[in-house]
């Protein structure tokens, strides 16, 4: 293994560490607001009639706000864990939680504007 692999996995591992010891639910909300900020960036995404600059800097902008915030995306978690060779019950665990929250804040939008109609 070269050495900026050696260095990439143990950068990798230290932050697994900090997800894993975090409490699952601040996991959950971390995870739910990265949710919808995924649900406006793919809904505007296919939205033809918009302009196509807005279109992707919608995109641009949600993530980017997901990755400076901190939001937990439960893909990246578990390529993370994955590179990181933390898998455990607890990581486990994580996940589910992490897939939960990704999905609720996912499904908010939608949920709200059917009910509003």
């Amino acid at each position: 293994m070269s050495a900026g692999s050696v260095l990439f996995c143990e950068k990798v591992a230290k932050m697994c560490e900090i997800k894993l010891a975090d409490s699952f639910s601040s996991l959950l909300i971390l995870s739910f607001f990265c949710g919808i900020l995924m649900y406006v960036a793919v809904e505007t995404y296919r939205r033809e009639e918009l302009a196509p600059i807005f279109r992707f800097a919608t995109v641009f902008l949600c993530v980017a706000i997901f990755i400076l915030s901190g939001y937990e995306h439960v893909i990246a978690d578990m390529y993370y864990f994955s590179a990181a060779g933390v898998w455990s019950w607890n990581t486990l665990l994580c996940v589910l939680v992490l897939t939960l929250g990704n999905s609720l804040g996912g499904w908010l939008i939608p949920l709200a504007d059917k009910i509003r109609k």
